[in-house]
């Protein structure tokens, strides 16, 4: 009985691993498309793991998602749609203690 009780533990921490891995890949990935100008297929990416990252407990999935989802609407011009993404983006780095952000000191005097 404890032997089947380790396995589903491990079994059940291995699954939420690899889907937390899954998912930084996904953040990452829309990283470099934004790098090489490809707002494009950074906003598929970006649509398609939005509620798994909104949904995560992980903030730094979620600031990541969020500045990139600022930047693609920054880069079309709905400058309006970006504010919120962008502040949360803040409100983010400043939880995780990341200060080399040099928007979080700019907004914040």
């Amino acid at each position: 009985m404890y032997r089947l009780f380790i396995s589903i533990l491990f079994l059940v921490c291995s699954i939420n691993n690899s889907y937390a891995q899954t998912l930084w890949d996904s953040v990452i990935e829309v990283k470099k498309l934004l790098k090489q100008d490809k707002d494009d297929a950074a906003e598929a990416t970006l649509n398609r793991i939005e509620k798994q990252c909104m949904d995560t407990g992980n903030d730094s999935i979620r600031v990541l998602f969020m500045e990139s989802k600022g930047i693609v609407l920054w880069n079309k011009e709905q400058y309006k749609e970006c504010i919120p993404y962008f502040l949360e983006t803040i409100e983010l780095y400043d939880r995780l203690h990341i200060k080399a952000q040099n928007y979080l000191v700019t907004i914040k005097k």
